[in-house]
């Protein structure tokens, strides 16, 4: 007896990360069976010991697979009933400084070629607002391109764009279903005691490592938001051969410290809501990774048109400011315990 779509595994790509980790919990709960890749299986245990805080793990498995070689992405896709490409580096951690483009485009291109060779119909994708920024500052949706030569495009941006282009240029000529989800900065709850490189910012802020905040704004999405939209993505036919912005209204960096300031109180005594002078990022620019990919954008307030989103939830996004406030809250939790 052959599985039903339901009773086959759904490929979530890059389980140990933030946002993965949030769909594989959605997809658990909802009873699916979830398959998921890592780098390195000696992390199995650790990865499924942080997704066992929220969520029944006996009906995830493991496999090992790498964005920058073809070793077992054919294995991860056997016998899977869709693929939910989330694995890509962010400028953190490991990869601050480093080339982006290289895993970003390589990844997706075994991502999908492998799909193909299964015969799998329907891939969801995690892209980026990067990928979808206006030239100028102003409002941005989802015909809205990155233009990947456009002078000072950090290598972030420039890597999302790419690979994005890359996606739906393979699922063209594979016949395969494609949508492509763009969150914005991604905030809320963190997993685990392990701090994700997503939650970098307000992690900084909190423990007083940024005493001043570049004058630079970000709309954000709520990582359980997020989650949801490429679960209900791999079956709703509205959103098939479509991009979906998840974005909510910008903040500056400045009113995101002073959401943790408002909603934390004294427990957030550490965060500065100092501004700092363009001219002072522009040159930290020229030594540090951080402030060069900030200062591009300095003063740039872009607005996304997130409907589809919205549609796709059947509900508004969660706030930017409460996605913030619950990063900080489970970041405090996490410190005062530690």
């Amino acid at each position: 007896m052959t599985m039903s779509a339901q009773e086959e595994p759904v490929l979530v790509t890059g389980g140990s990360g933030y946002l993965a980790g949030f769909i594989i919990i959605h997809l658990l709960a909802a009873g699916r069976s979830v398959r998921t890749t890592i780098r390195d299986l000696g992390r199995e245990e650790a990865v499924r010991a942080v997704l066992r805080r929220h969520v029944a793990t006996e009906r995830l498995g493991f496999r090992v697979a790498n964005l920058l070689a073809d070793a077992g992405w054919d294995a991860a896709m056997e016998g899977v009933s869709g693929v939910i490409h989330v694995a890509s580096p962010m400028p953190v951690r490991e990869y601050r400084g480093q080339d982006l483009e290289a895993p970003a485009r390589q990844g997706v291109r075994r991502v999908m070629e492998a799909a193909a060779r299964a015969g799998i119909g329907r891939v969801v994708m995690t892209s980026s607002t990067a990928a979808a920024s206006p030239s100028e500052a102003g409002p941005a949706d989802d015909a809205t391109w990155t233009d990947p030569s456009r002078k000072g495009l950090s290598g972030y941006a420039r890597s999302k764009t790419l690979a994005e282009r890359d996606a739906w240029a393979l699922a063209k000529a594979s016949a395969l279903t494609l949508t492509t989800i763009l969150p914005a900065m991604v905030q809320g709850p963190a997993l685990g005691p392990e701090v994700s490189g997503s939650l970098e910012l307000p992690l900084r802020m909190l423990s007083g490592r940024m005493p001043l905040s570049p004058r630079a704004s970000f709309c954000g999405v709520d990582v359980r938001d997020a989650a949801e939209l490429h679960v209900r993505a791999l079956t709703d036919e509205r959103v098939a051969g479509h991009r979906v912005i998840a974005a909510t209204a910008p903040l500056w960096l400045r009113e995101i410290a002073q959401v943790l300031k408002t909603r934390l109180g004294a427990r957030a005594s550490k965060v500065s809501t100092r501004e700092a002078p363009d001219w002072l990022v522009r040159a930290m620019g020229l030594v540090n990774a951080d402030a060069r990919f900030l200062a591009a954008d300095l003063g740039k307030r872009v607005t996304y048109d997130a409907t589809r989103a919205e549609a796709l939830l059947g509900r508004p996004l969660r706030s930017f400011e409460d996605a913030v406030a619950a990063a900080g809250e489970s970041l405090l939790t996490t410190m005062e315990h530690a």
